[in-house]
């Protein structure tokens, strides 16, 4: 590759052949080591979040705007999965955290944080449980129960509360109860067509 002349040293005409694979295999090392250096800095790098559905469309999205303003390189992925998937994609590594919304009791699993919220009875403006709270300050259980109740997935607590809730209602009232998806109830309660118990941070 190279010819020595006396005490300097000149590329061969292999050698010139050979340089530019040399400065092009030089410059990708160069970028690997910048690479290293922004993983290790927090500037780079791949997140991947299980969550479940509900929610990762409550409460991901401003946490997630968040994150990309500080950490504009990172890469971000959000899958949907069920509670027992986001937990085995923790164990397998494919996931970097997990959102659940049930109590977690397995010791493999480290808990960053808890996240607790009020849940509401929520009804449209011209429904006629709007108009009974307005005058008299409150609505019972019993009122409740004489309408339609849209229910979704929620925690466990609060999934066993709208459970009871329509229990009750069963006795006395011909009130249904309509399961549906996340995507729907917001539609739903806007037509007027029945309560749905949600969390805050959904009404906001």
């Amino acid at each position: 590759l190279f010819e020595r002349r006396g005490r300097t040293l000149k590329l061969t005409p292999l050698g010139r052949e050979f340089l530019p694979y040399v400065e092009r295999s030089l410059a990708v090392l160069t970028d690997g080591v910048h690479a290293v250096e922004n993983f290790h800095a927090g500037k780079s790098g791949r997140i991947v979040v299980g969550s479940l559905d509900n929610m990762a469309t409550i409460m991901l999205p401003d946490p997630l705007e968040r994150f990309r303003e500080i950490y504009p390189a990172v890469d971000i992925t959000i899958i949907v999965r069920r509670f027992q998937d986001v937990l085995e994609g923790l164990y397998d590594g494919s996931g970097t955290l997990g959102l659940i919304g049930a109590p977690l009791f397995d010791k493999g699993i480290k808990i960053l944080a808890h996240f607790q919220e009020p849940i509401y009875g929520v009804v449209a403006p011209e429904h006629p449980l709007a108009a009974l709270h307005e005058q008299q300050g409150y609505v019972t259980l019993s009122d409740v129960t004489e309408h339609t109740i849209f229910r979704v997935t929620l925690g466990p607590r609060a999934t066993a509360f709208v459970r009871g809730t329509v229990e009750a209602a069963r006795g006395s009232s011909g009130g249904a109860v309509v399961h549906v998806p996340w995507m729907m109830v917001i539609r739903m309660i806007i037509l007027g067509q029945g309560i749905a118990f949600l969390p805050k941070s959904v009404v906001q």
